[in-house]
């Protein structure tokens, strides 16, 4: 199965989600306890993610299959940076769990996430999400090789052992380039 959910205004990214960290504790909750920018914050925009994820999945059979495979779309302003805006997905990810289309958002349930962006004008941002699931035939193409069965832990393995013993010849390959 494949789902394309559209999010047509632009999310906040790493930077605004830090300025908003910042910001002092401010409103009480329902509890009288502080609550933060941010959190309230957080709250408000995965509440609309979660809206309008559910007026999209109204009528499919929830949680769907898992593992799947996120792909995002960013449609962002030229001054917006790639790594900056990708923060953004957050918000969406976890209205996939309030809107009950995930059970979760760890690696059991989200093998992969990538991000697209593209140049468009102020009011034509927007992020297109896509999701994979484990029997359309495009997740293999989003995983790579790693779609394994098994969850991957054969394959898993095996590749952490290479993936150390390619960065310890890469760090001496660059300490020999670059002697202390």
């Amino acid at each position: 199965m494949q789902i394309d959910i559209i999010f047509p205004f632009a999310l906040p990214g790493l930077n605004e989600i830090l300025d908003m960290a910042k910001r002092p504790l401010r409103h009480r909750g329902r509890k009288g306890q502080q609550q933060s920018f941010y959190s309230i914050t957080k709250a408000s925009l995965t509440q609309t993610c979660c809206r309008i994820i559910q007026a999209k999945v109204n009528d499919m059979r929830l949680p769907v299959q898992c593992p799947v495979a996120l792909s995002f779309t960013w449609a962002i302003t030229g001054r917006r940076d790639p790594d900056n805006v990708a923060a953004g997905a957050k918000f969406i990810i976890d209205g996939l769990v309030w809107a009950k289309v995930l059970p979760n958002d760890g690696p059991n349930q989200v093998r992969s996430i990538t991000h697209v962006f593209s140049r468009v004008k102020q009011d034509e941002q927007q992020v297109t999400l896509t999701i994979y699931t484990e029997g359309n035939h495009d997740y293999r193409n989003v995983l790579g090789h790693r779609a394994d069965t098994n969850n991957g832990s054969n394959h898993h393995h095996n590749g952490k052992r290479k993936d150390h013993q390619n960065r310890r010849s890469a760090l001496y390959r660059c300490s020999q380039a670059h002697p202390s």
